[in-house]
């Protein structure tokens, strides 16, 4: 990549990298070809990685190694990922869902219906914004109220949706697993399917075998009894000459 490209995105909301262009279904079968290619050929650099030589427009596909120094950079801000989650009240904010009663934190013992009150705040996120647009209207020193009730709304959703990254990690996993399960299941009934067809042919191959040999030796005791009449025949002959001379 050019000295462009390797520049940080500092602006807020920034444009899209030049390089986006390279993210095409043609470059990632190009890139996937040549990562088959080297680990077919076993070409194994000094630091354990497969040699291959990577074109500089697919080097981009590459995903990135996780920050040595546990920091990155996010819409302008500097984000530590080490960084233990931050609560509503360690920020000093009103939670407007119930939390865990004490003694049954544990997941099976207490739930909690997080997409209702995720609408419930959706909801009452759109009111108090036009509430807010009615103020303005009005008397438009009066909106701070109303911008603290959309960030308490704001927050609160960002919690709540947080504490359902787990659940939606578990469920992800869960549905990739149940989708290996299905190929390998959809596999084996191929393979059974195949062996059943197999059987069936190998079967029918022996039937056909013991009816030709059935009918050779048919054949056999019908060229044999023929042969034994027609030599009666021959001697029935011989004694009618005999008698005749």
């Amino acid at each position: 990549m050019g000295e462009e490209q390797r520049q940080p995105l500092a602006a807020a909301f920034p444009a899209p990298p030049p390089y986006y262009k390279h993210f095409t279904a043609k470059n990632v079968a190009r890139l996937k070809d040549l990562q088959q290619s080297s680990s077919a050929s076993q070409d194994i650099a000094p630091d354990g990685k497969p040699e291959v030589e990577i074109p500089p427009e697919l080097q981009c596909l590459i995903p990135p190694e996780p920050p040595s120094d546990g920091k990155c950079r996010s819409f302008g801000a500097d984000l530590d990922i080490s960084q233990p989650f931050v609560s509503l009240k360690e920020r000093g904010m009103v939670q407007l869902y119930p939390s865990p009663p004490p003694g049954q934190a544990i997941e099976s013992e207490w739930t909690l219906d997080r997409a209702s009150y995720l609408k419930k705040f959706v909801k009452s996120m759109l009111l108090n914004f036009l509430e807010l647009v009615g103020v303005l209207a009005v008397d438009p020193t009066q909106y701070a109220p109303k911008i603290d009730h959309l960030i308490r709304l704001l927050y609160n959703s960002h919690a709540l949706i947080n504490e359902y990254r787990p659940h939606q990690a578990r469920e992800t996993l869960i549905m990739m697993m149940e989708e290996q399960l299905a190929r390998k299941e959809a596999e084996v009934e191929g393979i059974n399917r195949m062996s059943e067809k197999i059987e069936e042919v190998l079967a029918k191959l022996g039937t056909e075998e013991g009816d030709s040999a059935m009918a050779t030796e048919d054949r056999s005791d019908e060229e044999m009894l023929r042969q034994e009449n027609m030599d009666g025949q021959r001697r029935l002959w011989q004694l009618m000459d005999e008698d005749v001379s």
